[in-house]
């Protein structure tokens, strides 16, 4: 079948379009980043930068008993290498987790959300859901001697990621005044802080996990040794602690002992950025390397090799759907209404259930539009033959899996239908098609990013449409679409299911969000803002549901699916744990809890 042909070249033509790209990924803002100087000693420098007080350093350790050897862990880069609560981009902040720790954690099942304690001993929201309060951990110290973790570490962390130029993606949630959704912050003592908010919101909890890239950072070290300083040497209060960094090639750490949290097995963690999958795998064979996050087709080649490497898959680590541009609202100066899929908003549609018949003509077209060009698609056999099995269907783009609380028994996966897609292009007034951008980008996230990209190109082009690929970084295309100006664009989309999809969905679809994944409107907007008010889980998960109906019924953004992460295990390591934090999965956050083998 034509299908299976296309699918067939994908593993040949994979490797050419891996090859054109520069697999630099960052999420963040465009601006340069100057990088750090050669591999050296983690150190502040002795004629500018005072070192903390004596009397607060701690005293020499002694290397524990057993705590020895070295985890090498393998990456396509190493982002861009600054690590600040307000610089640079979320891969960037994966890093910040490995030094430095959170309030809480993520849940542990998608059932009900419950949130996990860690810098926190506890919390407790207000009736109205306007004022939340925090107790810390006592005794809590920051690595290196920088003193204890206190309530004013925390403001400090928040006025961070809230400053005016911040390249968070939750700026606006910590900024006070200007839009933001805070009213104040209190410090009511040492262990004690609370959070008023200008708004309520079920996403608070959420935004205070390293998943929400917020984690705690030092006063007492940003004022002693200065901001460039300090976000070129995190140190934080986690099991590891940066010893030394290479740019572009590595980046060292050791173990913090007898942590309060989890000691590493290891004495040092290394982070090594190496483009190729090949040349990853090969470091794996060789003992070169320690655990490396492989594409799924390659594990009969290393079980094969007879040397020990064993595996871990972690479900629902990631996705890769494709996703339409410039569906924004029509004051958008990005705005254009002649996009084929785009609807027009200040015509009838369906955002509230109106039959096809109701709809302007343009809106019926632009719905066949979006119709044919998923219906095009064999998601099926992208599952089978690129992820090997290693992923399942979810009805909307960065959901949650068929068969969880947020999915409703009668939503069912697209079918693959290129018959019925070429009719209804010529039903829309495109016998012809049309053509369009996809923007194909590497991700660290979702490996085969490109590949199922490609493949999403070659069957628009089976029914007569025009793909025009832009091989790009994921940092070129991230103002482009947050900035709204994303017409005629699709691209590929890498992130994972959240513990409540509108933590997800309130940031990239909002109208008033800094985020944005090529679609808005008012309506969605009434959705968004009901589910995020609503403290009532029962009614959210009802919210939630209605929210759905309006993605699959406007055929905006369905998914494809939610694929596995597979990590080779070489025969030094026991076990890695990538449950440990189960959603918007980082498996850099996981590397204290892997253990040795005997």
């Amino acid at each position: 079948m034509k299908h299976r042909k296309i699918i067939g070249l994908i593993s040949s033509f994979g490797l050419i379009l891996v090859l054109a790209v520069i697999p630099v990924i960052s999420a963040c803002a465009p601006e340069e980043v100057v990088a750090p100087p050669p591999a050296e000693e983690i150190t502040p420098p002795p004629e500018e930068v005072a070192p903390p007080p004596e009397e607060e350093a701690p005293p020499p350790e002694e290397e524990a008993p057993g705590l020895t050897g070295e985890l090498i862990y393998l990456q396509s880069s190493l982002g861009r290498e600054v690590w600040g609560l307000d610089v640079g981009g979320s891969e960037d902040r994966v890093f910040l987790a490995i030094t430095n720790e959170p309030l809480i954690q993520d849940p542990m099942d998608f059932e009900e959300p419950t949130y996990q304690p860690v810098l926190a001993e506890r919390w407790e929201m207000s009736e109205d859901g306007y004022t939340w309060d925090f107790y810390l951990r006592k005794g809590i110290q920051f690595n290196e001697g920088w003193g204890e973790v206190t309530a004013e570490d925390w403001l400090f962390s928040f006025q961070l990621i809230g400053k005016p130029g911040s390249t968070s993606g939750h700026t606006a949630a910590f900024r006070i005044g200007d839009g933001g959704e805070m009213t104040s912050y209190e410090v009511v003592d040492r262990y004690h802080f609370r959070m008023n908010l200008a708004e309520v919101t079920t996403r608070m909890e959420w935004m205070l996990t390293s998943s929400g890239n917020c984690v705690v950072v030092s006063k007492k070290y940003y004022d002693t040794v200065g901001y460039d300083y300090a976000i070129e040497h995190p140190i934080g209060s986690g099991p590891w602690r940066l010893i030394e960094h290479k740019p572009a090639e590595y980046v060292k750490y050791e173990a913090v002992e007898n942590h309060w949290r989890q000691t590493p097995a290891f004495k040092y963690l290394t982070i090594r950025a190496v483009p190729e999958e090949s040349s990853r795998i090969a470091m794996l064979k060789t003992g070169a390397a320690d655990i490396v996050q492989i594409s799924p087709e390659n594990k009969a080649e290393l079980e094969a090799a007879g040397i020990g490497i064993h595996f871990k898959s972690r479900p629902g680590a990631s996705i890769a759907d494709p996703t339409f541009g410039g569906m924004v609202l029509p004051t958008r100066e990005g705005y254009d209404p002649t996009v084929p899929w785009v609807m027009h908003q200040d015509e009838p549609w369906n955002a509230n259930k109106l039959p096809v018949s109701q709809l302007s003509e343009w809106n019926q077209r632009a719905l066949k539009v979006r119709q044919a060009m998923f219906l095009a698609i064999d998601a099926d056999a992208i599952i089978e033959k690129i992820f090997y099995g290693e992923a399942v269907r979810e009805p909307i783009y960065s959901w949650q899996p068929f068969g969880g609380i947020y999915v409703r028994p009668e939503w069912e996966p697209i079918p693959y239908d290129p018959e019925r897609a070429k009719e209804l292009l010529v039903e829309a007034g495109y016998p012809d098609g049309f053509e369009f951008t996809m923007n194909l980008f590497p991700f660290a996230m979702q490996p085969r990013l490109i590949e199922v990209g490609e493949a999403v190109n070659m069957y628009w082009e089976a029914i007569g449409l025009t793909v025009n690929r832009n091989m790009t970084e994921y940092a070129v295309q991230r103002p482009i679409w947050y900035g709204r100006n994303s017409a005629w664009q699709t691209q590929m989309k890498p992130y994972g299911p959240h513990p409540e999809p509108v933590i997800q969905k309130k940031y990239m679809y909002h109208t008033e969000s800094s985020g944005s994944d090529g679609h808005e409107s008012y309506d969605l907007d009434e959705l968004l803002d009901v589910i995020t008010t609503t403290l009532d889980f029962e009614e959210r998960v009802e919210a939630h549901l209605k929210m759905g109906d309006y993605f699959i019924d406007n055929w905006i953004h369905p998914g494809i699916a939610i694929t596995n992460a597979v990590f080779a295990l070489s025969a030094k390591v026991k076990d890695f744990p990538t449950t440990v934090l189960p959603f918007n999965f980082r498996p850099n956050e996981n590397f204290e809890y892997a253990t040795k083998a005997e």
